[in-house]
């Protein structure tokens, strides 16, 4: 079985989709009034649908995802439309991956199984 940092089983899965986005998490449109304005961390963004929904709504977003082919998709999302994204590329599965990655009004994980190790390297 894969897990979920495995770079290769994401890029084979993002090479294979359709040339659309996914609608964004409905949880995340149904609490996006809570959010702070400004910035936000993306964390595993995958190809962007809740990065798109974001710049939408006017928040500088930041993903980070492991996959190379997701990200190059959410850059093809991205420039449709106009926005300027910030991707990083980053193993997830590497400790203190997150350790000196900026600091952010908002924070997304959606759909990751977030270990303990990358939660010490968050401050709030």
């Amino acid at each position: 079985m894969e897990y979920m940092g495995n770079k290769e089983y994401w890029d084979k899965k993002f090479v294979n989709r359709k040339d659309n986005p996914l609608s964004p998490e409905k949880s995340l449109i149904d609490n996006i009034i809570y959010f702070k304005k400004g910035t936000v961390l993306d964390i595993a963004c995958g190809d962007g649908r809740n990065t798109l929904f974001l710049l939408e709504k006017d928040f500088s977003v930041t993903e980070i995802d492991c996959s190379s082919k997701a990200l190059e998709r959410l850059s093809m999302f991205a420039k449709r439309k106009g926005y300027l994204v910030n991707t990083m590329q980053m193993d997830l599965g590497v400790p203190d991956c997150l350790y000196d990655v900026g600091v952010f009004d908002n924070i997304v994980i959606n759909h990751y199984r977030f270990s303990k190790h990358l939660l010490d390297n968050l401050h709030f």
